[in-house]
């Protein structure tokens, strides 16, 4: 989970870089924890973005602390709906001052009243923020006498599926494709669609056959970002001569990215657990799962649009400040096409235009031929 809300604060500050404060981080998973908590039954669109939340609320409260740069929110679902659930979780969260000391509410008084006075000692005035362990401890649910506490190992990083949320490789190779092919904005959206899948309302979902083919969903939640990406439907992006050219690049991308990625700190066998090379047969049977489930019904895929409208604005402000051939030459270093309208060669305006040249052609071609027998004739004569 560390990596997660990691990934999160660097994506709220581009400009800070990956060197992120331990007492920031800290503070994101502390709050983290305590949302499922204090606000453990969020709406299905409000869960995806529970973890962003938490740690856009961190940094907003311990900007001027930790100097930190300027916050860009690029929330996985509609602003109207993260707006909602910013608010609400920066309401019920206990905050904390320079002190260490949180505001206390009636929540936080009636809590205090069954715990003994040692789970009521508060942290030294010289700390900026409470420790993780600190904060944590009375959310945990202890199994028994021999419940162990938490090693340094244990917290770092993934370790095993079973500590995660999801495979450790389904971030970096999702942002390792969309920085490549230039859209790196849909990320988040991707990330919100796998973890619509694997943790629905929160939790781990225990669907077997979701685990088994983590590798071939996230290709087919690829291939329908990429499909809301270029305003294609799904009716029209099931035919073949949209599915299966897009469907071959996306399992040739994944298997690079299985080549390329690497995650610092992270043993190969840990990083890839889970992950298998994908089929034709398995990409279109997670395809079919993803639909029958409804999984694209939700948010996360309907502000795909909203995404795209933003990047396409800013796309249209950095080419208005290049000449045609550099922007050509931007255009052509992306490294992959199924993003890009322009490879959309079936789109219906691109139907339309080569309808309409066609018909031109061959109406030319008709003239000059009349033309040519109409000379012959006169030569005969």
């Amino acid at each position: 989970m560390s990596k997660q809300v990691e990934l999160a604060l660097v994506s709220l500050m581009p400009t800070y870089g990956s060197d992120l404060p331990a007492s920031l981080v800290e503070s994101a998973s502390s709050l983290l924890a305590q949302s499922r908590h204090l606000a453990s039954t969020l709406k299905a669109e409000e869960e995806i973005a529970r973890l962003y939340a938490c740690a856009h609320i961190a940094c907003t409260r311990l900007k001027i602390a930790l100097d930190l740069p300027t916050i860009e929110p690029r929330p996985p679902i509609p602003p109207r709906v993260y707006k909602r659930l910013y608010t609400h979780l920066d309401n019920i969260l206990p905050n904390t001052s320079a002190s260490g000391r949180r505001t206390r509410n009636a929540g936080s008084r009636q809590r205090d009243v069954g715990e003994s006075p040692s789970s009521q000692t508060r942290p030294l005035p010289s700390r900026p923020e409470p420790s993780k362990e600190s904060s944590l401890a009375r959310f945990r649910k202890q199994t028994g006498p021999d419940a162990k506490t938490p090693t340094k190992s244990s917290r770092q990083g993934h370790t095993s599926v079973k500590e995660s949320d999801m495979y450790p490789w389904v971030q970096p190779v999702i942002r390792h494709l969309c920085a490549g092919s230039g859209h790196k904005k849909l990320a988040p959206s991707m990330l919100a669609g796998m973890e619509l899948i694997f943790i629905p309302g929160g939790r781990k979902t225990k669907d077997a056959w979701s685990w088994k083919n983590a590798t071939a969903l996230c290709a087919a939640i690829i291939f329908f970002v990429a499909m809301r990406a270029r305003d294609i439907d799904l009716e029209q992006a099931i035919q073949p001569e949209i599915y299966e050219p897009t469907r071959a690049e996306i399992i040739d991308q994944l298997g690079r990215a299985r080549q390329e990625v690497e995650l610092k700190g992270v043993e190969p066998d840990t990083l890839w657990e889970g992950w298998s090379d994908v089929s034709n047969d398995e990409f279109d049977a997670a395809a079919s799962r993803i639909r029958e489930k409804g999984w694209l019904e939700a948010d996360w895929y309907h502000g795909i649009t909203d995404v795209i409208n933003m990047d396409m604005q800013l796309d249209d402000d950095v080419a208005d400040g290049l000449d045609e051939e550099d922007a050509l030459q931007v255009q052509q270093q992306r490294a992959d096409t199924m993003f890009q309208e322009k490879y959309n060669y079936l789109s219906e305006g691109r139907r339309a235009e080569y309808k309409a040249w066609k018909d031109a052609t061959l109406m030319r071609i008709a003239e000059l031929s009349a033309t040519l027998e109409a000379g012959g004739s006169n030569d005969t004569q």
